[in-house]
């Protein structure tokens, strides 16, 4: 089993293990300091209140509830993110990735509070039920992925029955919203961006009725030219490129050159005056063992 997870963890990609990272960190510190918590959950009320910040920071913090059912549940996410959401990186590079995620989550963002506003008519749990975790991201990966999978392909659920890969996520829509005694509105915007997103890319139709449904996402990524550069600085010297599927190394080794690479390509972006006052005495260091501030000389 150790094995197993540590084989896991490697085949991860940078961003990938770095929204983990920072979605459990932040999670615990709610759990210490609730109002983190309310900070970065997107609901209706909460937007009527002036809380702006998780427009761009819902994906921090996931939804409250007992500390051990969030450990479980974080380890379940984990578990999907290596099956889809590193997918998706190794396919797409790091920073189309990155892109592609804010783009699929704004369109959430807005079907979620366009839809909350109608459903909190119904009942007032709608207006204040967030929109928080890596929960909504998760769906959206992985309904692009079960709807490229054959019509007939089917997916274990618990080792008892099959049931039909295109229809999965909702199907752990269903199951989740029971666990929580709500319609996990959330969820089921994330899974509608994801058919809007599969129907773009595949020119095809999930059905008929939802044929009008299209958001090609590809179409305000930035180009593969654009990042290459970037990429390759990113890797730091490795030969690969980051999130790409010729990576080999570890995933605490990518995760960490990773940030070291992004570090140098802010600083080479600084202006000489603040390179040459803040920078250039070589107190950042890369693996390789040169100085930001000497690099950049």
């Amino acid at each position: 089993m150790q094995s197993r997870a540590a084989a896991n963890f490697a085949s991860m990609t940078a961003a990938t293990i770095s929204m983990l990272v920072l979605n459990l960190c932040f999670s615990l510190l709610a759990k210490i300091l609730p109002y983190v918590g309310w900070l970065h959950h997107l609901s209706i009320a909460g937007l009527a209140r002036g809380h702006v910040a998780p427009l761009a920071l819902y994906w921090l913090v996931d939804q409250p509830g007992n500390p051990l059912m969030m450990l479980l549940a974080f380890a379940f996410a984990a578990q999907m993110g290596t099956s889809y959401l590193a997918p998706v990186e190794r396919e797409l590079g790091s920073v189309r990735f990155v892109c592609w995620l804010v783009a699929g989550g704004a369109c959430a963002e807005v079907l979620f509070l366009v839809l909350s506003l109608p459903c909190s008519l119904i009942s007032a749990r709608f207006a204040s039920a967030p929109m928080a975790g890596l929960w909504p991201l998760l769906l959206l990966a992985m309904t692009r992925s079960s709807l490229k999978s054959p019509k007939d392909a089917k997916v274990s659920v618990f080792g008892l029955f099959q049931f039909p890969t295109r229809w999965y996520p909702c199907a752990l829509i269903a199951v989740l919203s029971l666990m929580s005694g709500y319609p996990q509105l959330d969820l089921v915007v994330a899974w509608l961006v994801g058919v809007g997103v599969h129907q773009a890319e595949a020119n095809t139709s999930l059905h008929p009725a939802v044929s009008f449904f299209r958001l090609p996402l590809e179409k305000v990524l930035p180009s593969r030219a654009t990042v290459s550069a970037l990429e390759s600085d990113i890797a730091v010297g490795c030969g690969h490129k980051l999130g790409g599927s010729g990576a080999s190394f570890d995933g605490g080794r990518r995760l960490r050159l990773f940030w070291t690479g992004l570090a140098k390509r802010v600083v080479d972006v600084l202006p000489a005056a603040l390179r040459q006052r803040y920078v250039s005495s070589g107190a950042a260091t890369l693996d390789d063992g040169t100085t930001l501030g000497n690099s950049i000389m």
